[in-house]
């Protein structure tokens, strides 16, 4: 099986032994790159940075050790040392890849697109750029197109971003730097689409509403943990979401009362701690415990606990994408749908209550849709609960602090998901209201005509036992894949997340499948694409099905989807 890639006018390889090579570097100092790249994005290994810098005195020649330096500055806050560290590599190694690369990317969090061209060039492409070489790795491909997708978001050129980004996508669909730079794409077509509606004389401008968050949190900074019936019970506040199935199945196996007791023992200790851990230092382990808890409580079939989950999600923005993150729509709905399935007048009164964020009521509507594909006997009861959440919201005005467009625009793009078109009647009158944001459901003629061509209900999401639910987001989501374990979500941090931590040369490290995979998909699949055709292609649209790219956790076509 082949390592390498042709595409016309140069070779994709990911073999970096000619690197080593020109820049003569010793086999064990290469052998070094994988543990160095590592080090260099740990927060909290705090002597990276000393023995980056006497392994440059000792191999001057070497940039890549000072490409590392800038990036174990960068994950230690400290800018303009990365900054400065930037500039040196390219004083010293004026062709260095991953130095112009870096450069560049500090430009763009500066603000100073006008110096990207000079660094990159203004064709801003690789056989434009290095006229003398045929060959690049995959790792300097990758990077360097997304760089250049990030300026061209910077200066609101979407077309050649789009362009650039379907190269990637056909060289490396499944790349780390390929979904960063989908997402980038997104965010900043939104941002630009949002900006534009703010200065238009339509009314657009005003067309988020939000209520106000009626549930105040514990102010304390309590650091002490529950006590609990079973000792067990500490496993989860030491273990992500890759934890041992034994350690599950001997929690399971716990007395049911008990067990529940310590279970929403954990819920209470989130909001009783969250000032503790939102302002403290933690590692992913020590907060997940409230997924530990709803999935196991899911599991236990814990009707009982509803209430104390339903109350849980009355918390602010803040505080539940702090604890669920991409949970809030991708998993949450599981434990809702299991432990609500006879409750629904309990969904029915969530949704009404005023003063709750749409995080906290998205996830409910999510289940009901589910319901409705999953036991079509359910479906003129959950019709019936929307026609009053509905009513209300056409009855209400913003003072009552129950309208939300974010909640009301993903609960019709459920409605339509479950083919429910008696609905229209009361989706129009919202839409007149402005009461919908067309970014994530679009216009209602779209939904009348969406509603007309699908004629049934889309295919349901799987449902899972806890197992299933565990396995799927440790071997689907990023950050759980093998060596993305550490890496924090792109908005986090732009520059850290969409330059900085740039794979090294050997790209294996960073690759979120290994090489076989991508290999095996590559040589069954891919057909050789000439460059200039690349360069003149448009990018596609993402499945209005497909997860978003901006990495919400939620349907594109209930994320950042909308028609052109």
């Amino acid at each position: 099986m082949t390592s390498e890639l042709v595409v016309s006018e140069y070779k994709i390889i990911t073999n970096t032994e000619f690197l080593n090579e020109k820049y003569n570097i010793p086999p064990w100092v290469s052998k070094q790159f994988n543990k160095l790249q590592k080090a260099c994005a740990d927060r909290g290994n705090k002597k990276i940075i000393d023995k980056l810098i006497a392994l440059i005195e000792k191999y001057p020649q070497v940039p890549q050790l000072k490409n590392f330096l800038s990036v174990a500055y960068i994950t230690q806050d400290n800018k303009e040392k990365a900054f400065e560290i930037n500039h040196q590599v390219i004083a010293e190694h004026p062709d260095y890849l991953f130095g112009k690369i870096n450069l560049a990317s500090e430009y763009i969090v500066k603000g100073e697109t006008e110096k990207v061209p000079l660094i990159l060039g203004e064709m801003m492409d690789l056989k434009s750029l290095y006229p003398g070489r045929d060959v690049f790795l995959l790792a300097e491909i990758t990077a360097f197109y997304q760089v250049v997708i990030y300026y061209y978001c910077a200066i609101g050129n979407f077309e050649l971003a789009d362009n650039r980004l379907k190269l990637l996508q056909k060289i490396a669909p499944d790349h780390q730097h390929t979904i960063f730079s989908e997402r980038a794409v997104i965010e900043a077509r939104h941002k630009a689409n949002l900006k534009k509606w703010s200065l238009d004389d339509d009314g657009y401008g005003e067309f988020i509403i939000n209520p106000v968050i009626n549930k105040k949190l514990p102010t304390s900074l309590n650091s002490a943990k529950p006590m609990f019936n079973h000792d067990a019970i500490s496993h989860l506040y030491y273990n992500d979401l890759i934890i041992p199935h034994e350690i599950l199945k001997e929690i399971i196996a716990l007395p049911r009362q008990t067990l529940i007791s310590d279970l929403e023992k954990m819920l209470l200790d989130a909001e009783d701690r969250f000032q503790y851990f939102n302002n403290g230092k933690f590692t992913s382990g020590e907060v997940a415990f409230p997924i530990h808890a709803f999935f196991i409580l899911k599991e236990i079939n814990a009707t009982e606990s509803l209430q104390l989950i339903l109350s849980f999600l009355e918390n602010d923005g803040d505080f539940l994408n702090f604890w669920l993150r991409d949970h809030i729509h991708e998993t949450l709905w599981q434990a809702l749908y299991s432990l609500g399935f006879d409750s629904l007048n309990a969904f029915k009164k969530h949704l009404l209550k005023p003063g709750l964020h749409y995080h906290g009521k998205t996830p409910v509507s999510i289940a009901l849709c589910q319901m409705v594909i999953h036991h079509p006997e359910k479906r003129n009861e959950i019709i019936e609960i929307y026609k009053e959440v509905f009513n209300v919201f056409n009855e209400a005005t913003p003072d009552d602090n129950i309208v939300d467009t974010e909640f009301i625009s993903f609960a019709v793009s459920d409605v339509v998901e479950c083919y429910l078109p008696e609905l229209l009647p009361l989706i129009k009158p919202l839409f007149e209201k402005d009461y919908i944001d067309v970014w994530v459901s679009r216009d209602y003629n779209d939904i009348v005509e969406e509603f007309k061509l699908n004629g049934k209900p889309e295919e349901g999401m799987e449902l899972y036992n806890i197992y299933e639910l565990y396995n799927d987001v440790v071997e689907s989501w990023a950050g759980y894949k093998e060596d993305q374990k550490d890496i924090d979500d792109e908005n986090d941090n732009v520059f850290r997340n969409g330059f900085g931590d740039l794979e090294e040369e050997d790209s294996r490290t960073l690759l979120p499948t290994s090489f076989d995979d991508y290999e095996e998909v590559k040589n069954d699949g891919y057909k050789s694409l000439s460059y200039t055709e690349q360069k003149q292609a448009v990018s596609e649209k993402i499945n209005r099905n497909d997860p978003c790219p901006c990495g919400s956790g939620k349907k594109y076509k209930k994320c950042h989807g909308v028609n052109d």
